[in-house]
């Protein structure tokens, strides 16, 4: 698969440049991951365009202790369980159901940790992953716990065997990334190439 990868990589890199400042506004976003820039409307209506946060319909009061998470976050460090339980916590909707957002708990971490992988659909995909389907929540969170656990593991050594190499290159080539980790290249190499699949683009 990671060769896969590398054989398309210019493609990959060109899809990825669709999409509306793909990385600039990224940079923006961990630039400014202060605690006044966290409570401002701008930085809340970009992070959520960004991250597509809008995609679920959040309530005002979820998106209030999202950001609230994050500040504390910044502030203070926070592990991933502590951040999905914390999220899970408020009611994404006005209808009071809550629901585990291990995808935006993994984004939020991401921009205080930029070193930890984003977990999302794509991905899991990729990694031929499926969500747990299980209706309690605490075993919801651990299976997702033990598969992020899997790609802190797995990323780690792609970085260190070097796996994706020639299309990291690429990609900082046509981008020339500011403040883009390994990691966050990676994340977004697989997403894109999860992407073409979909669209048929790219075959195995």
């Amino acid at each position: 698969m990671y060769e896969l990868i590398n054989r398309n990589a210019r493609k990959i890199v060109q899809n990825l440049a669709r999409e509306t400042n793909v990385v600039s506004e990224y940079e923006w976003l961990l630039e400014h991951t202060s605690p006044q820039h966290i409570g401002s409307e701008d930085y809340q209506k970009r992070y959520k365009s960004y991250w597509e946060v809008n995609l679920i319909r959040p309530s005002k009061s979820w998106v209030d202790a999202y950001f609230a998470t994050l500040h504390g976050a910044v502030q203070n460090g926070a592990a991933l369980q502590s951040v999905v339980e914390q999220i899970f916590a408020t009611p994404v909707h006005s209808n009071g159901k809550k629901s585990v957002q291990f995808s935006f708990a993994s984004k939020l971490l991401h921009m205080t940790q930029p070193s930890l992988p984003i977990y999302d659909s794509f991905v899991a995909e990729f990694y031929f992953f499926s969500p747990p389907s299980v209706s309690d929540p605490q075993k919801k969170i651990f299976v997702y716990l033990e598969f992020h656990n899997f790609l802190v593991e797995e990323t780690a050594r792609i970085r260190k065997d070097d796996l994706v190499k020639p299309a990291i290159a690429e990609f900082r080539s046509h981008f020339i990334p500011k403040c883009c980790s390994d990691q966050k290249i990676i994340d977004s190499l697989i997403w894109s190439f999860v992407d073409l699949l979909h669209k048929r683009e790219i075959q195995y």
